[in-house]
C-alpha cells in the first residue's frame, strides 16, 4: 500500500571497511522538495551488485557513492515535469542509494521505467545492471551467430543473463564457474563447455580440451591475476576482450602489447552517470523485451532489509547463483 509515512527506517553505512558497519537508522524528512523532473518512489526490492559490497568496505576503485542502485517500486509522488509517471504506477531501474523505503529518482532521462505486469518487483530490480551490462558486453563484442564466446563467472547475475542473451542470438559458449552446484545450474540452461573459475592453471588445461586448437571471437571477463592472460590467449586475433571487473584489471596499453585483441572496459556505474539517456534507453529495451517474454527476471536469494548484513555475506563469499535482492 502507498504510504506518505517519513518516520521508516533506512540502512546506512556507519563505519566503512566491515559490514557490521551497516545501521539501521531512521530515515528523516527529505530536505528539498520534489524537483520537476523526479519522482519519488517507495521501494520495494533492491538487487545488491558486488559493487555495494566493495562500496561498503571501502574497496570500491572510485569515490564513496550511497550503498544500492537497482531497484523496483511504486511512484508516491511526481514533480511538475515528471508527466509520464503517475502516482501508483510501478517502476524499476536504477535509484542510487535506494536501500531506503523511498527514494527521488531521475526521469527525464527515463532511469526508472514501467514495470511489466508479468514480472515482479523483486524480479525486476535483478536486471537494470546485468541486462544492461550483458547488452552493451554483446554489442561491443559484435557477436554473431554461432561464435564461440568465453563468459567467466557463468553463475553469476550478468553470466545468467548472458546465457540467455546469447541463446537468443544463437551463438554457442564456454562457461567458467566456480562450485559444483553452479556447474549443475550453468549446465540446465545448456551451456555444456564449462571450465573452472577456481584456478587459472586447471582453467587453461581445460579451454585447451574444450576449443581444440580454436580461439573464441569474444570474452567477458571479471576474474583477476592469471586468468586475464589465460583468456587472451584463449582469443581470436581480432577477438575482443570486455572487462568488467572493478579491481586489478589490465590497462588498455598493457592489453594492446600482449595481445591483437581489443579491450573495452564496461563500466555501467560511470556510463550511466556519464549518459542517462543512453542509460534510459537501454532499460527501455530491457521493460520492452520483458513485455514480449524475449526477456526474464534472475534466479535470486531474497533477504529482508533486518537480514541485510546475511545478505551482504552471501554475496560476498561467491556462493551465491544469480542475484541477492533485499
Amino acid at each position: 500500500a502507498l504510504t506518505s509515512e517519513r518516520t521508516l527506517q533506512r540502512m546506512h553505512v556507519a563505519r566503512r571497511g566491515a559490514i557490521s558497519g551497516m545501521v539501521l537508522a531512521e530515515q528523516p524528512a527529505f530536505d528539498e522538495p520534489l524537483a520537476s523532473y523526479e519522482v519519488e518512489v517507495q521501494v520495494q526490492a533492491v538487487g545488491l551488485n558486488f559493487r555495494d559490497v566493495l562500496l561498503v568496505l571501502g574497496e570500491y576503485p572510485g569515490p564513496p557513492e550511497p550503498t544500492g542502485s537497482d531497484c523496483a517500486g511504486l511512484v508516491t509522488a511526481t514533480g511538475d515535469l515528471a508527466s509520464r509517471h503517475e502516482r501508483g504506477d510501478e517502476l524499476f531501474g536504477i535509484a542510487s542509494g535506494c536501500l531506503e523505503y523511498f527514494v527521488r529518482a531521475r526521469t527525464h532521462a527515463k532511469v526508472m521505467v514501467q514495470r511489466p505486469p508479468s514480472i515482479s518487483a523483486a524480479e525486476a530490480c535483478t536486471l537494470p545492471t546485468t541486462w544492461n551490462t550483458v547488452h552493451e558486453v554483446l554489442r561491443r563484442s559484435v557477436m554473431r551467430s554461432h561464435q564461440s564466446y568465453l563468459l567467466h563467472a557463468a553463475a553469476g547475475g550478468v553470466g545468467l543473463v548472458c546465457i540467455e542473451y546469447l541463446s537468443w542470438l544463437g551463438s554457442a559458449g564456454i562457461a567458467t564457474v566456480g562450485q559444483v552446484g553452479k556447474h549443475l545450474r550453468v549446465h540446465s540452461l545448456g551451456f555444456t563447455a564449462r571450465c573452472s573459475s577456481r584456478d587459472a592453471a586447471t582453467l587453461s588445461i581445460g579451454l585447451s580440451r574444450q576449443l581444440a586448437a580454436r580461439r573464441v571471437y569474444g570474452a567477458c571477463n571479471s576474474l583477476i591475476d592469471d586468468f586475464i592472460p589465460v583468456t587472451v590467449a584463449a582469443l581470436h586475433e581480432d577477438g575482443s576482450l570486455q572487462e568488467i571487473g572493478k579491481r586489478a584489471a589490465w590497462s588498455a596499453a598493457r592489453m594492446v602489447s600482449s595481445s591483437v585483441a581489443t579491450l573495452s572496459t564496461v563500466d555501467l556505474a560511470g556510463d550511466c552517470a556519464a549518459d542517462l539517456v543512453w542509460f534510459g534507453g537501454l532499460l527501455r529495451q530491457c521493460s520492452v523485451r520483458l513485455s514480449s517474454a524475449a526477456a526474464t527476471g534472475l534466479l535470486l536469494t531474497s533477504y529482508d532489509l533486518q537480514k541485510v548484513h546475511d545478505a551482504f555475506n552471501f554475496l560476498k563469499s561467491g556462493r551465491s547463483i544469480g542475484k541477492v535482492v533485499v
